[in-house]
């Protein structure tokens, strides 16, 4: 008898940094590479697929197609490719109870 395993535990460590699929994806896209080997995560997958458009030219139709898609993945790299300054007060925004902290209110 064999045992099932959910992908999304046999793919967790704690050893792995939060950004291991990101990571990945860019290992094969540097490399030329347009898909993930069989035993990767799917989400390797759509973070390539996702690195492969944004290096498209502007005006090319399946790859604004792909950003249109993806466009959770897109806000979240916008993000997190801020300046660290931005970036870091987001994050105490996200993170502190609104009550406890002394930043000023997020613009709506």
């Amino acid at each position: 008898m064999t045992e099932s395993v959910n992908p999304d535990v046999a793919n967790w460590s704690q050893l792995h940094s939060p950004a291991w699929i990101w990571m990945r994806a860019e290992g094969l896209f540097l490399r030329g590479r347009r898909h993930p080997d069989p035993h990767d995560d799917p989400r390797v997958g759509v973070v390539l697929r996702y690195r492969h458009a944004l290096a498209a030219p502007p005006d090319d139709p399946d790859a604004a197609s792909v950003l249109r898609e993806l466009s959770d993945l897109a806000e979240a790299h916008q993000i997190c490719t801020l300046d660290e300054e931005t970036r870091d007060e987001l994050e105490a925004r996200i993170l502190a109870p609104s009550a406890s902290t002394s930043l000023p209110p997020a613009p709506a």
